[in-house]
């Protein structure tokens, strides 16, 4: 490879000759780059360069010639910002401020984040348009800060005014447009939440006065709330939420007055209520299915776990990472036995397999899997009832 300038004051770091072609190395970015890729000059990822043959010789050294000027010109605006104060800070939102400095043929600096205007006049024009951006800005802040002050001093005109109003009265008008018959007792309960938000959208988050709730499995109508805000400072040295602690939140505290219940919701209660003890019980029976299959079993082999087919009793555990897989049984279709099997909880754990065919343990988990499919705790059943 023999390299040769393509004209002379042009250093062949930025163009060359090589046998019939003429390179060219630039950023990927700038105007010759297009320029180039605009002719049809080929890439060379071995010379990192682009370039062109003998019949575009000429017309590629006008625009490296080109370059060069504008890279001339780039270091003499910078010398004479630099020697007579010519340089100039454009905030990044002054868009229009920066288009005009590009028409001054100013220069930006991308290490100093500043602009080099060539003349005492286009320093002056950019200087004194940034003055009046960064005024209207600053009013425009003003304005928007009196006007944050102004909402604020109506929202405690308009706390100060419903503190006026006693809270019997507040209470005892909202209970009755609830038509639910109070029971005279009060009481308070709490909710946080640390989602970003202003005051507003946390008072906008807060339940609304007139609603019932359910406050430890009584039926009450909130009367009123209170919230505030809770620091990172303020909630590693007071706060009771454990959930939140060293962690900013929201809180609310609303007042209640307790209500009678009604006929549907005793129903409610009774229902939810029976249908906990259930569970409570369907999970105890189906650990002592899962203990009876375990006691009972008749043969054990290691390593290699069979593939039977049937409902499924799968039980998980759970830990600081998470839960995991803690054996299954089987009622394998094909045998009728039951099936357990445990996979190890780890790689230098073995799975284990073990099976019975008790009348006794098959007729219990028979039972328990023609329940239905269900999920009750640690154990999920999938039955095919």
């Amino acid at each position: 490879m023999t390299i040769t300038p393509i004209a002379d004051g042009i250093p062949t770091e930025r163009a060359w000759k090589d046998g019939l072609r003429t390179y060219v190395r630039c950023g990927y970015n700038s105007q010759l780059n297009s320029e180039l890729i605009a002719i049809r000059a080929t890439w060379d990822p071995a010379a990192r360069a682009r370039w062109v043959g003998p019949t575009k010789a000429a017309q590629v050294l006008a625009l490296v010639e080109a370059a060069e000027r504008r890279k001339g010109q780039v270091v003499a605006v910078k010398a004479a910002a630099s020697a007579h104060g010519w340089w100039v800070t454009i905030p990044f939102d002054a868009e229009a401020i920066r288009t005009r400095a590009k028409a001054l043929h100013g220069v930006f600096d991308g290490i100093g984040k500043m602009w080099a205007m060539p003349t005492v006049e286009a320093h002056a024009e950019i200087v004194a348009l940034v003055a009046t951006y960064t005024a209207q800005v600053e009013q425009a802040r003003a304005a928007r800060h009196a006007k944050e002050a102004a909402g604020r001093a109506a929202q405690a005109e308009r706390e100060k005014a419903a503190a006026a109003e006693t809270a019997a009265t507040r209470s005892a008008r909202v209970i009755a447009r609830s038509g639910r018959t109070p029971t005279g007792e009060t009481g308070q309960f709490g909710e946080h939440s640390t989602a970003r938000m202003n005051r507003a959208g946390a008072d906008a988050q807060a339940r609304e006065i007139g609603s019932i709730v359910r406050v430890s499995g009584r039926r009450a109508v909130i009367t009123g709330f209170k919230t505030w805000f809770t620091g990172e400072e303020a909630a590693s040295s007071t706060c009771w939420h454990a959930d939140t602690h060293d962690e900013a939140h929201w809180d609310w505290r609303y007042d209640v007055s307790y209500v009678e219940a009604t006929a549907e919701e005793i129903a409610a209660d009774e229902a939810e209520l029976a249908a906990a003890f259930a569970a409570v019980e369907d999970e105890a029976e189906l650990a002592a299915a899962f203990a009876a299959v375990e006691d009972d079993a008749e043969t054990t082999t290691t390593d290699t776990l069979s593939t039977p087919t049937g409902p499924t009793i799968a039980r998980s555990t759970g830990g600081v990472y998470g839960s995991r897989g803690d054996g299954r049984i089987v009622l394998d279709d094909a045998t009728g036995r039951v099936v357990y099997q445990h996979p190890g909880y780890y790689d230098d754990y073995r799975s284990v397999e073990r099976w019975t065919t008790s009348p006794a343990v098959v007729a219990r988990v028979r039972a328990l899997l023609d329940r239905g499919t269900r999920t009750v705790g640690r154990y999920i059943v999938t039955s095919t009832t």
